[in-house]
């Protein structure tokens, strides 16, 4: 395959790709616009998921043996 038949296709599908605006606005110019609001939404989305200070969850134990409700209630220090 020589490199200039290569070369006649791509500048002939180029121009194809230009003229027709649909096509321009789909693959050019909506992600433009489209990228960057889905970033603001996901960063905004991050910040209020961070901020949110939720009360760790209570967790209710029954049935334990001594010596596992001591070490439950009053873990040691390492």
């Amino acid at each position: 395959m020589r490199v200039d038949h290569v070369l006649h296709v791509f500048r002939k599908d180029g121009i194809e790709l230009l003229r027709d605006r649909r096509t321009l606005f789909v693959n050019v110019l909506l992600p433009l616009l489209l990228y960057p609001l889905i970033m603001l939404f996901l960063v905004q989305v991050t910040q209020l998921t961070r901020d949110s200070h939720a009360p760790p969850p209570r967790v209710a134990l029954l049935g334990l043996p001594d010596r596992l409700d001591d070490l439950v209630l009053d873990p040691p220090r390492v």
